[in-house]
């Protein structure tokens, strides 16, 4: 697991917003859903720590997306090392 993954670090992360990009395969316009990211378990298991963005309810149901997008340890490696006024943004395909 990435040592930056850990407790004070991912606290940095809690609560800053995100742009979710998602875009359809049927060659559909991009959209863009406003989301916050949620530390659900820091600790984690051989999977690494638990963190999810959480997807602006409303614009997550009129495009059919699941409320919450689990984050893989490269995407939260990314964000840890993004400045702290950066637009945090993830792509869902």
């Amino acid at each position: 697991m990435n040592r930056n993954l850990n407790a004070p670090n991912l606290s940095m992360l809690g609560g800053r917003p995100v742009s979710v990009r998602v875009s359809r395969a049927s060659g559909g316009l991009e959209a863009v859903v406003p989301g916050v990211i949620e530390i659900r378990d820091v600790t984690g298991d051989q999977d690494g720590p638990a963190v999810v963005v959480v997807l602006d309810r409303e614009a997550a149901e009129a495009r059919k997306l699941p409320h919450t997008l689990a984050l893989d340890t490269a995407t939260i490696a990314r964000f840890l090392h993004a400045p702290p006024d950066a637009t945090l943004e993830v792509a869902l395909r």
